[in-house]
């Protein structure tokens, strides 16, 4: 147990006993011995005496707690902050989970991408698997076509070779056929001229007539030779144009063949090169989830890192704020601004921020110029072009340029402090005496009452009526633009009592107050039916 915790538990319970019996003590005595304190009768005296104590009570036991606890005094002087600092790491959490989740889904689409990938791989591989047995198979048509187209080519010179041979036996058949011819003429001749001769020649005619019907069934049997050789030369004929046919049959098919072959090589290639590309996807995507996966695991420790780390600045705390006239050029108001970046350096310096690559502990990066698309922007851009922004309106003889802080920077983060620089026109807000908010008062309100609508009304309506005529504040981290004497406040209570009337209290201007001015205000107190128009 720690001990103030022992203290506490020891020293406060005794010393609360201590005082509530030194209070009773007094009681009892002031009211035996009838004193009287301020003109307060006996027995009111000696209840004053027991409030006080028991007042004085709680009083103690919280300055002791305060005394001994460190605890204790951040609660009791730092509470707000610690609710904001709660709450604002409570908001980065969210932020982070919801960016860690879109980094989980994100790694889960990369993941199905890359299923995906495999199994559109594994089908271009069967794909591959069939074109290459397709290849086989066509590679072992076009080599059986090959072999039929020879078989037939052989065939064909077969064919060709019995033709010619057929042919031979015809001319020798044709031959033998005029032979007989010529023997028939001459035995005809030989008829005729003994035909004188047939009385005494009938034993030779009828030889002749024998030998002639021989010779005439010869030509007839050489007749049905000849009827016989030409049907087979036709036979030929046809078997030749149809092996002819079939030849040029079997090439178109063979260039078909060809044909399919190179297709499905081209198919094959395609798909091979389909197959590669699909790797090299499959390996970026893989390389890509990678990298998010280590991105992921980097914000990851970062952000524990930052949750638990002290924070140096929040985005938009005022490191300088200066006026700058515009009657330069613009080089030399770009060298002006530019000389304002040393200065922020040893403000951000000396809150704990690191020094960076430019050799100073911030680095400009915003505004960022709208014609700059191709490359990053660099500090000497942005000056540039807010120098060129403000001689745009060289009307205005001066600008509010601040510098302020772009984001969070927390003790365990590395690297600069990122800044902006604004520039505002300085321009005159409020005029000395012009009323800036106002509010009702009943007359019969108790001055804790009147305290709160004073409060409201500085706090609230002031503050509203300041930012919406562009004042900047005086502390852009609590958005105060100026303070409040605690006299100038109590005076104006006591006036709005003695009014004894229904009061209007406006707060005016208490000067002319320009844009970057802290402004000062003056409390006006009228009866209500006696109002003061702001345009007075």
């Amino acid at each position: 147990m720690p001990v103030y915790s022992i203290v506490a538990l020891i020293v406060l319970p005794l010393l609360g006993a201590v005082i509530a019996w030194a209070g009773d003590v007094i009681g009892y005595r002031l009211g035996k011995q009838r004193s009287s304190l301020w003109g307060l009768r006996p027995r009111t005296t000696a209840r004053v005496v027991g409030a006080v104590v028991g007042a004085a009570l709680p009083l103690v036991g919280l300055l002791v707690a305060v005394a001994i606890s460190d605890l204790a005094r951040t609660a009791l002087l730092e509470l707000d902050q610690l609710t904001s600092e709660q709450r604002t790491l409570r908001e980065t959490n969210e932020m982070l989970q919801q960016a860690n989740l879109k980094l989980r889904t994100k790694g889960a689409q990369l993941r199905d991408d890359a299923e995906r990938a495999r199994q559109y791989s594994m089908t271009l591989e069967g794909r591959l698997s069939d074109l290459e047995r397709e290849r086989e198979r066509l590679s072992r048509d076009v080599s059986t076509l090959t072999t039929t187209r020879k078989q037939l080519q052989s065939k064909v010179a077969q064919l060709e070779s019995q033709q010619a041979q057929a042919l031979k036996q015809l001319a020798g058949a044709q031959q033998d056929l005029e032979a007989s011819r010529q023997e028939l003429d001459q035995t005809r001749q030989e008829l005729a001229a003994v035909q004188t001769q047939m009385q005494g020649l009938t034993t030779r005619n009828q030889e002749l007539e024998a030998k002639e019907r021989q010779l005439l069934s010869r030509i007839g049997d050489l007749d049905d030779k000849v009827t016989e050789l030409e049907s087979k030369n036709q036979d030929l004929q046809d078997a030749s144009e149809r092996l002819a046919r079939a030849v040029t049959e079997a090439e178109k098919q063979l260039a078909e063949a060809h044909d399919r072959l190179d297709l499905a090589q081209r198919d094959v290639e395609a798909t091979q090169r389909g197959l590669e590309a699909m790797r090299a996807m499959k390996e970026l995507r893989q390389q890509e989830a990678e990298y998010w996966e280590r991105q992921y695991q980097i914000y990851r420790q970062r952000h524990a890192g930052i949750a638990e780390s002290p924070v140096v600045y929040e985005a938009g705390d005022l490191l300088l704020r200066v006026t700058v006239p515009t009657d330069q050029t613009d080089e030399q108001l770009a060298t002006t601004l530019t000389e304002l970046l040393p200065f922020a350096h040893r403000a951000a310096e000396a809150r704990g921020a690191r020094r960076g690559a430019n050799g100073r502990a911030v680095l400009l990066v915003a505004p960022w110029p709208p014609d700059v698309v191709d490359h990053e922007a660099t500090e000497h851009d942005i000056v540039k072009y807010l120098a060129v922004e403000m001689k745009k309106l060289s009307a205005i003889p001066d600008f509010v340029v601040s510098v302020v802080a772009f984001r969070r920077l927390v003790v365990a983060e590395e690297g600069q402090l990122h800044v902006a620089m604004w520039a505002t026109p300085n321009v005159r807000v409020f005029a000395a005496g012009e009323v800036i908010a106002e509010t009702s008062i009943a007359a019969d309100s108790k001055p804790a009452e009147i305290f709160s609508a004073l409060w409201v009304l500085l706090r609230r309506d002031v503050r509203q009526a300041a930012q919406q005529q562009g004042l900047l504040a005086a502390d852009p981290k609590t958005g105060q633009f100026g303070a409040v004497e605690a006299g100038d406040l109590f005076d104006a209570i006591a006036k709005v009592e003695e009014l004894g009337h229904d009061a209007r209290v406006q707060v005016v201007a208490a000067h002319d107050t320009y844009t970057a001015d802290e402004l000062k205000i003056q409390f006006e107190i009228h009866r209500r039916t006696q109002v003061r128009s702001s345009d007075e």
